[in-house]
């Protein structure tokens, strides 16, 4: 037996006797019994999920058009590009709220996306995206592009800095205007290291 989304209880018979009823599980089709539902539990169970990924796939990504794709072409259409150009991003990105190219918090925050682990990196772009990834061809080739808008650094809460928040679908990026170049460090981090997936509130 298997509950599915919608909280109903299903169950399948997995051996059957020779009259089309359930048959019991003895010690003579024990092996039988457990191939079958060894099957069930990764494959049959979920079967109805799967083929509906595989409709919105076929939806978005012809399967004619898949077949033509190695395995690591069709991975990075699906999650994007693992690796985060600072270079590339940089260049790509816009500014807004008062910010430009040459503001201090703007110069601070590239020289953090500088030093930063490949795994930083990643869980700053998670929180600014809501994917871990860069798009396919970089921020620049996408819709989206990539944005950091300026909040007034008044703004706080219980006399500490205000941490900055996203608008996951955007790639909006709300970076207050800190005062000090550590003060922005240790919000951007905190921020993005317990609340990875961009959707704080203020």
């Amino acid at each position: 037996s298997c509950v599915d989304a919608s909280g109903a209880l299903h169950t399948t018979t997995l051996i059957y006797d020779g009259e089309g009823g359930a048959a019991s599980v003895m010690l003579s089709n024990a092996a039988e019994y457990v191939y079958r539902l060894a099957r069930f539990k990764t494959y049959g169970q979920c079967l109805w999920q799967c083929r509906r990924i595989a409709r919105g796939l076929d939806a978005v990504l012809p399967r004619e058009a898949r077949r033509m794709l190695e395995s690591h072409e069709a991975a990075l259409l699906l999650a994007g590009e693992s690796e985060v150009d600072v270079a590339a991003w940089r260049s790509a990105t816009k500014y807004t709220g008062g910010y430009h190219a040459s503001s201090a918090q703007i110069r601070w925050f590239w020289e953090l996306m500088e030093s930063l682990s490949h795994t930083d990196r990643r869980l700053v772009v998670w929180f600014a995206t809501g994917s871990p990834s860069v798009p396919v061809g970089g921020f620049a080739a996408s819709a989206s592009g990539f944005t950091i808008m300026a909040l007034d650094s008044s703004r706080t809460q219980g006399g500490g800095d205000l941490l900055p928040t996203a608008a996951t679908c955007f790639h909006l990026l709300r970076l207050p205007r800190y005062a000090t170049k550590a003060r922005l460090e240790r919000a951007v981090l905190l921020a993005v290291r317990h609340g990875s997936s961009g959707f704080a509130t203020l």
